[in-house]
This record gives structure tokens, sequence and C-alpha cells, in this order.
């Protein structure tokens, strides 16, 4: 190929690449202006609590979260799905394994399998990032007002945990291509709606089987009773299977990330931080804390297998 040939080529991919990035990134814009403008509305008829504005204290910091993430977490994220699935997934794992049988269902069929899987999915990484990534998980609790915009409090870190395990359940199954997308807006817009301030629930049974803001906002409560409890993003019964429902009539009292006091000194487990780029930074350095006390941990107990393991545990919120 001339020289000159492959330099247009490389110059109009550059280009076609900058231009999808930054459509991406205007589309992510203009869905968070049209579900804002919703949920400015929505919100007004029923709200679960009346005393928190529209705009409350953090909204400009939640604000942060989806266009930083849709301009950096989603092209990691990206560029990590190919790498997983041709390097890994497609030669050790395996895949569509239902795919010629979900592919012959009805088209809502296969939506509702490719939401339960997604569910399933969400759960286990969301429990998973309960006990282990939860210096990362903290800042999407951390929120004290809870709203439609919440949803999108998710730090970079977990943003890609949540889209890998995903897209390992949908490989290991299989799926059409349309039944995914679909699926996907139905799981964007249950995520948005149950994290909106409304004062909405279901009679039993109905409670089990679609999230609604009342159950999801227990999961955000800061008592003590509702820590670690409802998981799922879209099926609760997915929860009452697994043992970690709980719903309440009431409302919580209050939400945020529950802080603990130290049995030594009485003192109060210190507050998160405020701004957008401290939350981002605040989990890292967490980590990097913890270094050299599990160092010293490691080297004060027994080598058998079972204290090994518990030494390497973290609770989580520590």
């Amino acid at each position: 190929m001339p020289t000159s040939t492959l330099d247009a080529w490389a110059q109009q991919t550059v280009s076609s690449a900058a231009l999808s990035y930054f459509l991406m990134i205007g589309r992510e814009v203009a869905t968070l202006y049209l579900w804002g403008m919703a949920f400015f509305f929505i919100e007004r008829l029923r709200p679960a609590e009346p005393q928190t504005p529209f705009f409350k204290r953090d909204f400009k910091t939640e604000l942060c979260y989806p266009i930083f993430n849709a301009a950096f977490s989603t092209p990691i994220y990206t560029f990590l799905v190919l790498a997983l699935t041709l390097g890994l997934l497609e030669p050790y794992t395996p895949h569509y394994i239902l795919g010629a049988h979900v592919t012959t269902w009805p088209y809502w069929g296969q939506v509702l399998f490719a939401l339960l899987v997604a569910d399933a999915a969400v759960y286990i990484e969301h429990r998973f990032a309960h006990r282990v990534l939860w210096d990362f998980h903290s800042m999407h609790h951390m929120a004290k007002e809870v709203s439609w915009l919440t949803w999108a409090r998710v730090h970079p870190v977990n943003v890609i945990t949540i889209g890998l395990v995903a897209v390992i359940m949908r490989f290991i199954f299989g799926f059409a291509s349309e039944a995914i997308v679909t699926a996907g807006w139905i799981g964007a817009a249950l995520s948005v709606w149950e994290h909106s301030n409304l004062d909405f629930k279901l009679p039993k049974p109905l409670c089990y089987l679609v999230v609604t803001p009342h159950f999801h906002r227990w999961h955000h409560a800061s008592e003590k009773e509702a820590i670690d409890k409802n998981f799922c993003l879209i099926f609760p019964f997915i929860d009452l299977i697994m043992g970690t429902y709980y719903c309440p009539d009431r409302k919580p009292h209050a939400y945020g990330v529950h802080r603990d006091r130290d049995p030594v000194t009485g003192e109060l487990s210190p507050e998160l931080p405020d701004t957008f780029l401290e939350q981002v930074v605040y989990p890292f350095k967490k980590q990097l804390e913890r270094i050299p006390a599990f160092a010293k941990r490691t080297e004060a107990v027994p080598t058998s297998s079972t204290q090994t393991q518990r030494a390497r545990g973290f609770a989580p919120g520590s």
C-alpha cells in the first residue's frame, strides 16, 4: 500500500474514531437531559422525601459521574470486553450454549430472559462489590438524598466490573443483538426509576416481580437492618430466593453510608469526601493505605489455610 494511501487511511480512521467518541459523549449528555426533564415532573407527583429538592446538595457531583464515565470508563470497558472476548472467552469458555434455542423464542421472551440473566449477573457483582470492592461502591451509597440522578453515581471501577460480568453472562448464554439492545434500554430505564424520589410500592406478591423506588430506597438506607440487602436491580424475587430481601412498609429514616463507631476511641468513622475528584481517588488511597497493615497481618498469623484466608478478608465499609 502506498505511503500516501496509508496515511489517508490512518487519518480517516482516527477522525472516524474521534467523531464516534464525541458523539457517544453527546448522546450521554442528551440522555441525561431527557431523563432530567422527565423526572423533574415525575418526582413532583408523589415524592418519597418532599424536603429533597430536585437540585439537591450534591447534584453537581452526581452529574459529573455519567459524563466522566462516558468519556473515560466506557472506552476502557470496551477495550477490556474485546480483549476478554477474543483472548479468553472465545477460546476457553462455553459460549452461546442456549443461543440456538433462545433465538427461536418470541421476541418478548428473549428480552425477558436477557433481563433475567443481566439481573443475575448484577446481583453477583453487586454482592461482590459490597464485600470486596466496598471502598469503590461506597461512593454510590454515600448519597444522603436519593433521587433519579443517583443511578449514575457509580465509580469507574464499578462501571467496568458491572459491564464485564454482564457481558460474560450474556456471552455464555447467547442472545440476539436486538433483544440485548431492548433489554439494555429497559434495564437503564428501571435503574433511573428505582432511584427516583418517588413514594411508590406494589402490594404482595407483585412487589416480588419488579423493582420499585420503595424497594430500592431500602438498599440505600443507612439503618443497620438494611445493610447488604436488596441487591437486584430488576427482579426482587432474586433477593427473596437468596435471603437478602428486606422491604418494610415504612420509609427509611435516613440514607447514606452507615458510620461505625470505633470500639476503642468511641469516635465515628470519618466522613467520605464531598467533591467528585476526591471521590474517584479516595478508594485507591484506601487500598494503598491497607497494604502495610495487610502485610503485617499476614506475617502475624500462622500459615494454616483457614487462618490465612481470614487474614485476607476485608469487611464491607472497613
